[in-house]
C-alpha cells in the first residue's frame, strides 16, 4: 500500500479537482455491494493504492528516502454500451492526473486503459472495469 503521503495527497486532488464522477477509495471496499447505496447507476472511479517500495536517495545529517509506485485508477461503466465514452473518461481522467505534481508526490506516468481479463478490475453485476496504473515518485 501507498503511504499515508501518497494517499492523502491524491485523495486530496480527487476532493478538490475531480466532480465529473464519483469516486471511491478502494482500500474501504471489497465488493460493488459494500459501496454506498447512494451511488448512481452510472459511471465511478475506483482509487487503489498499491503502492510499492522506498529507497535510500541520500545519507547525509537527514537521510532521504524515495518512494516509486503505483496506484490503480478503474473506471466503472454499466455493461452493455459502447466502449467509447467509458474510453473518453479515462482518457480525461489521465489527461487530469497525468504529470502533476500533488505535494511531494509527482504522477510521472498514466498508461492507457485496459479491460482485459485479468489485467482491469472485475466487479460483480452489470459493470465493465477499465484500469489505468499511475505510477508516481516520492522524494
Amino acid at each position: 500500500m501507498s503511504s499515508k503521503a501518497v494517499r492523502d495527497a491524491v485523495k486530496g486532488w480527487f476532493a478538490a479537482n475531480w466532480a465529473e464522477t464519483p469516486w471511491f477509495d478502494l482500500t474501504d471496499y471489497i465488493s460493488r455491494e459494500e459501496l454506498p447505496p447512494s451511488l448512481p447507476n452510472g459511471e465511478w472511479v475506483g482509487v487503489q493504492f498499491v503502492g510499492g517500495s522506498e529507497t535510500l536517495a541520500s545519507i547525509g545529517p537527514e537521510n532521504i528516502y524515495r518512494e516509486d509506485g503505483a496506484i490503480m485508477l478503474h473506471v466503472i461503466v454499466p455493461a452493455g454500451f459502447s466502449s467509447d465514452p467509458a474510453i473518453d473518461l479515462c482518457e480525461r481522467l489521465r489527461l487530469a492526473l497525468r504529470g502533476r505534481t500533488l505535494g511531494d508526490v509527482y504522477i510521472e506516468a498514466i498508461d492507457p486503459p485496459t479491460d482485459a481479463n485479468g489485467a482491469a478490475i472485475q466487479i460483480d453485476g452489470p459493470w465493465n472495469g477499465y484500469t489505468m496504473a499511475a505510477d508516481y515518485t516520492v522524494n
